[in-house]
């Protein structure tokens, strides 16, 4: 719609992942073609797919050398310990939509479940939870301080919502916002955290614009580095899944339907049925997940 020229590696890899071996990474004059990086990275990321490219099924959670890009993108963003992010606690989905729609289905079990959505906000939160029939739990952004989160607002509206006997489940962040594009302070992150923390609410952060920052001295701080700082993670106290995109950002390929979410302090059995959920799909798409594998871990 923009017109935007998409960026050179992530094709040239995706290009000789398409291509039969013969006419891709081992046609005899593929260094004059795609340059060696490229090359090597398609090899790899083929024998990851086990030698079939990316034309056949996957694992259900999607390849497990992709989810590790993912696990290590991670730990270097948030300056985790290495090995803390485990990629049993991660799926590769149909862009980050598919992976939300999962995790709100999965929340919303009947009528009564209410879930805590952002003003203004991006509408497939709402129209996911009115196709669930669940109640959709409105609080307000700070217009006056750039959209901000104010933590009263926050606490009115629960309150709220629970004397109307609803069953709050969960609560939606979406940072950097859309569409306000707001870039929450750490300890607006970690506030947030905190509140979900203690009033048992699953967090869900749309983090999916981490990349698209503006306004100077902003610099985005994810809700998994807040849990982890705050020692929640450590201590088994917060149930958060964050959720990320190749739509947006320095990528922006949306028509590749890639994206990931991973999950912390979620209970084994709940990850066991929201396997059994994706298996029901079978996979995510391939050229999807091989795309998210680029994002995570360039050139």
């Amino acid at each position: 719609a923009v017109q935007q020229k998409a960026i050179t590696w992530p094709r040239q890899v995706m290009a000789l992942l398409q291509l039969p071996d013969a006419l891709g990474i081992d046609h005899p004059k593929v260094s004059e073609l795609f340059p060696e990086d490229a090359i090597k990275r398609a090899r790899e990321m083929k024998k990851a797919l086990g030698g079939s490219g990316i034309g056949a099924y996957t694992h259900s959670k999607g390849v497990r050398e992709f989810r590790q890009d993912v696990a290590n993108f991670i730990e270097n963003r948030d300056h985790a310990e290495k090995g803390s992010v485990d990629v049993e606690n991660i799926f590769l989905t149909a862009g980050a939509s598919e992976a939300i729609t999962m995790l709100m289905s999965a929340l919303v079990k009947d009528s009564n479940c209410g879930v805590m959505l952002p003003i203004p906000q991006y509408p497939l939160y709402s129209a996911t939870l009115d196709l669930l029939g669940g109640h959709k739990v409105g609080y307000n952004l700070d217009e006056k301080s750039n959209w901000g989160l104010n933590m009263k607002e926050l606490e009115r509206s629960l309150a709220e919502a629970k004397a109307k006997g609803i069953n709050m489940v969960g609560l939606v962040l979406i940072n950097p916002g859309n569409p306000t594009g707001q870039v929450l302070s750490p300890d607006e992150v970690k506030d947030i955290v905190t509140f979900c923390a203690e009033n048992n609410l699953v967090l869900l952060s749309d983090e999916v614009y981490q990349e698209n920052i503006y306004r100077e001295g902003d610099k985005f701080f994810s809700s998994r580095r807040a849990a982890d700082e705050l020692g929640l993670i450590k201590n088994d106290a917060i149930q958060l899944c964050s959720f990320h995109s190749v739509s947006k950002g320095v990528m922006g390929e949306c028509g590749q339907r890639g994206g990931y979410v991973e999950m912390v302090g979620i209970d084994s059995e709940v990850n066991d049925c929201l396997y059994k959920l994706a298996a029901s799909k079978l996979c995510s798409n391939a050229p999807g997940q091989a795309m998210v594998s680029l994002m995570c871990r360039g050139p």
